[in-house]
C-alpha cells in the first residue's frame, strides 16, 4: 500500500508542476487534482506548508524547482503527518463524545436507581398507612 501511495503522490506532484507551468491548464483547481489522483487533501496542504506553491490571480505558481524524488518523499512525509494529525483529532473527539454519552448513561442510571428506591419507599409507606388505618377498624 506504502509503494501504490508515493506513486500516486508523485504523478499528483509530477502532474502539478507540469499544469503550474503551462499558461493554458493552470487555472485547475487544487482539488480537483487531488481527487483526478486519489492522494486526498492533505497533499496539497501539505506542499503549501513546505512552500512549493502558491496562488496568484486563481492560478497555481511553483515556487521550488522541479520535483524530484528527495522532494517527493518529504511531501509524502508531510502529507503522513498531517493525515496522522487529523485522524488523532477525529479519535480525540469521538473519545470526548463517547466519555460524555457513558456520563449521561452514568447519570441516567443513577435517576433510574433512585426512582426505584422512592417508588418502594412509597410503597411501603402506602401498606403503612393502610395497616394503620385497618387498625382502627378491627
Amino acid at each position: 500500500m506504502a509503494k501504490n501511495t508515493i506513486y500516486k503522490v508523485a504523478a499528483a506532484v509530477y502532474d502539478m508542476y507540469c499544469k503550474s507551468q503551462d499558461p493554458e491548464e493552470n487555472s485547475i483547481g487544487i482539488t480537483k487534482l487531488m481527487r483526478y489522483h486519489g492522494v486526498g487533501n492533505k497533499l496539497g496542504d501539505a506542499m503549501r506548508i513546505l512552500n512549493i506553491y502558491e496562488f496568484q490571480d486563481g492560478a497555481i505558481v511553483w515556487k521550488a524547482g522541479p520535483p524530484d524524488i528527495n522532494m517527493i518523499n518529504q511531501i509524502n512525509e508531510k502529507r503522513k503527518e498531517l493525515t496522522l494529525k487529523d485522524n488523532t483529532l477525529a479519535m480525540m473527539r469521538q473519545f470526548k463524545s463517547s466519555n460524555e454519552i457513558d456520563q449521561y448513561k452514568d447519570a441516567l442510571e443513577k435517576a433510574l436507581l433512585r426512582i426505584n428506591e422512592l417508588e418502594k419507599k412509597e410503597q411501603i409507606k402506602q401498606v403503612e398507612k393502610k395497616s394503620f388505618i385497618g387498625k382502627f377498624f378491627n
